[in-house]
């Protein structure tokens, strides 16, 4: 029964007998029934105060409100105390906007019943709608007081709490509020925008997801849980979530833009493109969109492109700190310091409180040797950063300082204690559910090389050569092999762009249909197969410049080794170089440089779960040699960097490359061009030996994961 119900009741219970009939066509719907009723009634009592209050309802109820309002306040002067007349007519004249009358009549209706919630509700908002905020929150209060399961009064009280800024009284009124009626989904779905507005994101998505569920067909319900999803860095129930609400509303620019971020998170700047130029059709003038367009064209290494559409996404809000920032880490990504830290200053002016700018301008400075300036913004950061990825990256980047001021000692502390944030961070915990090495491991359960054996062998002829498959793990020295292998003439670097995010779905839509990747791939029929080469061809020119017309596509990305089956399926002459180094310098890297929050790098907090995690895969490297039977090579990290001209000219040999003297000088192609690798910084120097032996930073607490490694070590001659 609602509240409003409720008072009718009331209402009922103190009826005269003789207007009861009334009453009950009124409650049947009858309005011209109950109307003729009391009519009969006054035509023998004029003045009968039950009679002119149903009455006056009616005529309300039919659209005469003016009458109908002066019938009921001829009811309040036959009966001046009674408390449901009040109420009634100071409901009907809040209707009109009469909020100053209606609060005299609810005002007159609690002076004689003292419990009234229903009337300290109404009150409260007449009071909300004048803007008198501290009144409103007492009425909300008695009501709640007199009546403790009242969840509109709850949640009433809330939203004017919050509006006072009392979050955390407002916060347990929306939770009494859903308490009470635990199917409230305004309650739900305002409560968990609170709660993300406090950057409680945990809380906030379990209210949000409740709210969907409630309000199915309220497209900000979802846009607002997928906004609150990608915070947590839950990506692909972010994507689903926005997508549910663009079902709801096509043209909804925000939620397009959301989409666009959610997609770029996920490094599928392509798609994210499609959705961004979508909202900017919608609306031309978005600088949302207009910059989610410039960090696409970034993210598919068009920064020739995505900085005057950054620009541009400026001009549109010249105010915008984000945009200031995307330039700085445009001209960061493509080794132009000095317009990098000058963005970033800007930014910073701006806006003080933006951290991922000063951090940029700090590690800027540790590079260009301003140590002392580097180390007092590190300071003050660490004191303002909250206790988040943001502190992560402080703390990493103070363990970078202290190694290049020669503190070592002090450098592991650091990124031991940047370790220790990360792991307890609840969206790091959730991705190590199932850890890399887990998921590493479990491959080898569903290919085997009976299945194999059968496959086509032969020689796609196509007219085109097959990719290089270039596999490392991270922190291996993949990026400074790619880049010389780019060096050479004809040669393109895919630079770890998603080619084979399109061909897995076009996979999964086909075989994957009836049996799970990977085992589906001895499902794949002549046309499929054929159509995966296709759809793979088309990814690559989109995201590669220049893989349309080149001789060898070097296809760089940590997960291919996972792809393996995938590509020796559909390229069956496909050659493999896979990149091996010491793995405690493996180890020690992937520790103490920032990598964001994946699946593949959640295990990164923790120097047992990457040893763990590099076995893993060279185990499944192991398994892939012996099994796909693909041309393979492995070249050491150490030889490139110590040698690299002999180094690459056996790799230029095996691959049937003409030498040439610009492969041990990939910095200079690099230099002004963007990379996706962590490592994009470094390649744009020459090639050095000095990270070489970096393990030895952390020597005891590696010693105690050896035994987790041995097998890598002996494999490769690191013993």
């Amino acid at each position: 029964m609602s509240d409003k119900d409720q008072a009718a009741q009331g209402a009922m219970a103190v009826l005269s007998p003789e207007v009861a009939e009334a009453y009950r066509s009124l409650q049947k719907g009858d309005l011209n029934g109950c109307e003729s009723r009391c009519k009969e009634v006054l035509a023998r009592d004029g003045q009968h105060a039950d009679a002119l209050h149903l009455l006056g309802i009616v005529e309300c109820a039919s659209g005469r409100t003016d009458q109908g309002i002066a019938t009921l306040k001829n009811a309040v002067r036959a009966r001046p105390d009674h408390s449901v007349y009040r109420l009634t007519l100071g409901r009907q004249l809040a209707s009109r906007g009469e909020d100053r009358a209606a609060i005299d009549e609810f005002s007159a209706a609690v002076k004689n019943a003292p419990r009234m919630a229903q009337a300290f509700y109404e009150m409260g908002q007449c009071l909300d709608r004048l803007g008198e905020q501290s009144r409103a929150i007492e009425a909300y209060g008695k009501a709640v007081n007199a009546r403790g399961d009242f969840a509109p009064a709850h949640y009433a009280l809330a939203g004017a709490l919050r509006r006072a800024g009392k979050h955390d009284e407002a916060i347990e009124r929306y939770q009494q509020a859903v308490s009470a009626r635990p199917e409230f989904g305004e309650a739900h779905y305002n409560l968990g925008l609170l709660l993300r507005d406090l950057d409680r994101l945990e809380e906030a998505e379990q209210s949000l997801a409740r709210a969907t569920e409630l309000l199915s067909e309220f497209a900000p319900a979802h846009m607002s849980r997928g906004a609150v999803l990608a915070s947590l860095h839950r990506y692909p129930e972010a994507e689903s979530c926005l997508h549910r609400a663009l079902e709801l509303t096509p043209d909804d620019s925000n939620a397009l833009t959301n989409l666009g971020n959610v997609l770029l998170f996920q490094n599928r700047p392509d798609e994210a493109l499609h959705e961004f130029e979508k909202a900017l059709k919608l609306e031309p003038d978005s600088p949302s969109a207009q910059l989610g367009v410039g960090l696409a064209l970034r993210g598919q290494l068009r920064v020739s492109e995505a900085i005057p559409a950054i620009e541009r996404a400026l001009e549109l809000d010249p105010d915008s700190v984000q945009s200031m920032y995307a330039l700085a880490e445009a001209h960061d990504r493509t080794h132009q310091w000095d317009e990098a830290a000058s963005w970033a200053k800007r930014a910073i002016e701006k806006k003080q409180s933006h951290l991922a700018s000063r951090m940029l301008l700090a590690r800027i400075d540790r590079e260009a040797g301003r140590l002392e300036e580097s180390d007092a913004a590190l300071q003050s950061l660490l004191a303002e950063a909250p206790r988040d990825m943001m502190k992560v990256r402080v703390l990493k980047e103070m363990g970078h300082l202290c190694r290049a001021r020669g503190n070592s000692a002090d450098a592991v502390a650091k990124y031991n204690e940047a370790a220790a944030i990360w792991n307890a961070l609840p969206e790091i915990q959730r991705m190590t559910e199932t850890s890399l090495a887990q998921t590493l491991a479990s491959y080898p359960d569903h290919l085997s090389e009976s299945v194999v054996s059968t496959w086509e062998e032969e020689p796609v002829d196509d007219g085109r050569a097959s990719p290089l498959i270039l596999c490392g793990f991270p922190r291996a020295g993949v990026t400074v092999v790619e880049q010389m292998l780019a060096s050479f003439p004809g040669v393109i670097a895919t630079d770890e762009a998603p080619i084979l995010n399109p061909v897995l779905m076009h996979v999964a839509q086909t075989a994957g249909a009836y049996r799970p990747y990977p085992e589906c791939l001895d499902d794949l029929l002549d046309d499929q197969i054929e159509q995966c080469r296709s759809i793979y061809w088309e990814a690559a020119a989109r995201l590669a410049t220049g893989a349309a017309a080149c001789d060898l596509l070097v296809d760089k990305h940590m997960m291919n080794l996972v792809h393996l089956g995938l590509y020796r399926r559909i390229f069956p002459d496909a050659k493999v170089l896979m990149v091996t180094r010491d793995p405690r310098d493996i180890i020690a890297e992937c520790y103490i440089e920032y990598h964001t929050p994946s699946q593949a790098t959640a295990s990164f907090g923790s120097i047992p779960g990457i040893a763990e995690s590099v076995q893993a895969y060279d185990a499944l490297w192991q398994f892939a040699k012996s099994t796909f039977g693909m041309a393979s090579m492995e070249v050491r990290y150490e030889d490139v960097v110590n040698d690299p001209a002999r180094s690459m000219r056996r790799i230029a040999e095996w691959l049937g490359l003409s030498w040439d003297d610009g492969a041990t000088k990939p910095d200079r192609r690099v230099r002004g061009k963007a990379l996706r690798s962590h490592a994009y910084r470094e390649i744009a120097g020459p090639i050095s030996d000095r990270y070489i032996g970096v393990g030895s930073l952390f020597g005891n607490q590696i010693a105690q994961s050896i035994d987790a490694i041995r097998p890598y070590m002996k494999a490769h001659s690191y013993e």
